[in-house]
């Protein structure tokens, strides 16, 4: 790795650490508070209306269709991105080609394939159109054999790096029988002589040659994805998805628990009944220097002595909810 390599590699694990202790820190207290909330009944009167809410939506189809789609889509998503995360880090440990059968996907990483050089005049007496760009991803399809590998086919090879290369065959030699080729990018003004090989390509070295099916651009995502800073920041969005789902789900079975109480304990249906039929007071009782004080509603409605002394300095909140006013 170079020095700006590595800088910007540092400078990643910073940011995205500083990120998720952030996310980690807002994300916690926020579902902490709410739970609180909750689980002090706080929330009664919304909680009652989301049970009435619940119940109209379960009763509508198209709600429930537009529910099983978004998941559906949702799932389809994360699918997709799960794939591209895997496909990189195959790729990744494969030298940049995954074969599935005979056929596999190459990520284009520069531009030499992009143009016709005018000094390369073969390519438009040819009628030679198949040109890439950087980042596009290209199919390549295996040769059975030798004699399969044609003049001005487009292959991928790797050169003396073991670094596939994806250049077109401008010349075919044969020496004892073995065949061996000349590669030049259409963009180049050179062939692959003395850059990628010593003296010409052998056949082994040919992984497969362009079917001429591509996707333009999405490439781009994969080569970030292989790279370092990439794997660190897909680790760093798991961690965050993790973690917002851990807190997610602990906040709705404090709703669930809350609400089953609340149904359980008063003659309410979400049918026939209104959150406007309950009302909701909530009381707070503070105990200072041998004296009680009950507050509803910000009012002072009861000041007592404590006799138990084990009550005091004891800062207590309950929550009450009546119906009908009572």
């Amino acid at each position: 790795m170079q020095t700006l390599e590595i800088i910007s590699l540092i400078v990643t694990i910073v940011c995205l650490l500083s990120f998720s202790l952030v996310f980690t820190f807002l994300f916690r207290h926020y579902f902490l508070s709410q739970m609180h909330t909750i689980e002090n009944g706080e929330d009664d009167l919304y909680l009652l209306d989301n049970v009435i809410e619940e119940t109209k939506r379960e009763k509508s189809k198209r709600r429930k269709a537009m529910r099983i789609v978004g998941k559906v889509i949702s799932y389809l998503i994360l699918g997709v991105i799960a794939a591209f995360f895997i496909y990189s880090l195959v790729n990744r440990f494969t030298s940049g080609v995954t074969m599935i059968g005979d056929k596999a996907m190459v990520v284009i990483g520069s531009g030499s394939m992009s143009q016709q050089n005018e000094a390369n005049t073969y390519l438009k007496t040819n009628n030679l159109n198949n040109q890439f760009n950087t980042y596009d991803i290209i199919q390549i399809q295996k040769y059975k054999d030798v004699d399969q590998v044609k003049l001005y086919d487009v292959v991928a090879y790797r050169n003396d790096e073991n670094i596939v290369i994806v250049h077109r065959v401008i010349e075919i030699k044969e020496t004892d029988g073995t065949k061996t080729f000349i590669t030049q990018g259409d963009s180049n003004n050179a062939s692959d002589v003395g850059s990628q090989y010593k003296e010409s390509l052998s056949y082994d070295r040919i992984v497969g040659y362009y079917t001429n099916f591509r996707i333009k651009g999405v490439g781009a995502f994969i080569v970030f994805l292989q790279s370092n800073s990439g794997i660190i920041t897909i680790f760093c969005v798991l961690y965050c998805f993790g973690m917002y789902e851990y807190y997610s789900d602990k906040y709705q079975k404090s709703i669930s628990k809350r609400t089953d109480f609340l149904l359980n304990t008063l003659p309410f249906s979400a049918e026939y009944d209104s959150s406007e039929d309950v009302e909701q007071t909530s009381y707070e009782k503070l105990v200072f220097k041998g004296e009680s004080y009950l507050f509803a509603n910000d009012k002072l409605i009861e000041k007592k002595k404590v006799d138990d002394e084990t009550d005091m300095g004891e800062d207590k909140s309950e929550s009450e909810v009546s119906s009908d006013g009572s």
